[in-house]
């Protein structure tokens, strides 16, 4: 907010409903995920982990495949680690 000079009070009402929303959510998924897995709790246990796993790996495989495109398309004779900097003149260093 202060970094981009963005006004206080358009900040803290976009803010209040992120928070809102956040609440009413996570809430909701308690709710109904307790009420589906009310007999068997440890289902519901190794659902949300099969979740948060399975969406982490798919994260991470794009960002994998992305990186793999970025290094490919660099110029021949650099390495990985400079391939996503951007190249400027000697004189303007």
């Amino acid at each position: 907010m202060g970094a981009v000079r963005y006004p206080r009070r358009r900040f803290l009402a976009f803010d209040a409903l992120a928070a809102c929303s956040w609440g009413l959510y996570s809430a909701l998924v308690g709710y109904l995920g307790g009420l589906a897995f009310e007999q068997d709790p440890l289902r519901g246990l190794l659902l949300g982990l099969g979740l948060a796993l399975t969406v982490t790996a798919i994260v991470e495989v794009i960002r994998w495949l992305r990186n793999r495109r970025r290094v490919a398309r660099a110029e021949p004779g650099t390495d990985s680690v400079s391939a996503g900097a951007v190249s400027r003149p000697a004189d303007a260093r």
